[in-house]
């Protein structure tokens, strides 16, 4: 029995950029914000997610900024709906774990 293959598939990522500011004077604010900005760009089956993601404290003593862009590849014949859905919510909810994996381990290492 042949195993039916995805029409939309995570190719993987690259990360452009990677900032960490830690700063000596740190204060003990516990409240932490997460930003994320994305932009999208389709050529043929290719789709091409830009996230922009950052975490920073109150005081910016703790600044974390990462720019990660995902391919994705989907089949010509999936409907624009199911598209729409695909870039909107999946592609994003693929990557973030990335993120978060990288942003942990680079704060953990420092």
């Amino acid at each position: 029995m042949e195993q039916e293959k995805s029409k939309f598939k995570f190719e993987g990522y690259k990360i452009s950029h990677s900032e960490l500011n830690l700063s000596e004077s740190s204060s003990d604010c516990t409240k932490f914000s997460i930003g994320i900005k994305a932009k999208a760009n389709v050529k043929d089956n290719h789709f091409y997610l830009k996230l922009d993601a950052t975490v920073a404290n109150e005081d910016n003593s703790v600044f974390a900024n990462v720019i990660m862009t995902g391919e994705f590849v989907f089949d010509k014949d999936i409907s624009k709906d199911m598209l729409g859905g695909l870039f909107c919510a999946n592609a994003p909810a693929i990557m973030f774990p990335y993120i978060r994996s990288y942003i942990s381990t680079l704060t953990a290492l420092s």
